[in-house]
């Protein structure tokens, strides 16, 4: 019979395991860690089971803001239960205006979901944007731009996307903004452009504005000449 003591045992378990993560290119280390600082409004790169690993292991300086990737991990997953949950903890535990903000952010992304856009219109145009990082500001920019034109709010969207194409640093994302910009505008009636070419605050901002009135002026003279 074949003897083997415990300390070869032992190295001969860790060799299959080592060899198994190397053919298997999976990793035998967790990718938490307490001290991984998140971004609240990032990128989404994990399902709701890695947040809730991360929440529970994370520092207590971070919980929150991990926590507000939870609320949509779940929200993109449709548990929308779960999520309002998370949201009820997360106002319960703010204790800055900012973080109170930043619960505002995430429960509009469950009625903007639920398709309930005066609820989120009603909840975004609330917040205090000052204090916000560039990247959730880019986030807000979107979350209530996309609300304003679902409730017919085109010039408003439009500014909105402005704000956005600002903030964003690569060109595929300052292009989606600018897009998204004509797309509302073409939207928007003649008065209400007018209103937005009075009203903006920069050269950059009025140059849409004044784009949109002369390209809804081109195509309304070549309506006419065709008629």
């Amino acid at each position: 019979m074949l003897s083997v003591n415990k300390s070869n045992l032992k190295k001969l378990s860790c060799g299959i395991l080592l060899a198994l993560s190397l053919s298997t290119g999976c990793s035998l280390v967790s990718d938490h860690n307490a001290n991984l600082q998140p971004e609240a409004f990032g990128t989404l790169t994990h399902d709701s089971s890695w947040y809730e690993q991360q929440v529970s292991e994370s520092s207590p300086e971070f919980t929150y803001d991990w926590q507000i990737l939870l609320a949509r991990a779940y929200t993109v997953e449709g548990d929308f239960y779960k999520a309002k949950d998370i949201i009820s903890q997360l106002r319960k535990n703010a204790v800055t205006p900012l973080q109170g903000n930043k619960a505002d952010i995430a429960e509009a992304q469950i009625n903007i979901r639920q398709g309930k856009y005066r609820e989120a219109y009603s909840l975004l145009s609330a917040v205090n944007t000052m204090s916000l990082s560039n990247a959730d500001s880019a986030y807000y920019n979107l979350s209530i731009a996309k609300t304003e034109e679902a409730l017919g709010k085109n010039t408003d969207a439009a500014q909105h996307y402005i704000a956005l194409s600002n903030i964003v640093t690569s060109a595929a994302d300052k292009n989606d903004a600018i897009s998204r910009t004509l797309i509302a505008l073409s939207k928007s009636n003649k008065n209400d452009l007018i209103k937005g070419f009075k009203n903006s605050k920069t050269p950059y901002e009025k140059g849409f504005f004044e784009y949109a009135l002369i390209s809804q002026t081109k195509t309304k003279n070549q309506t006419n000449s065709a008629n």
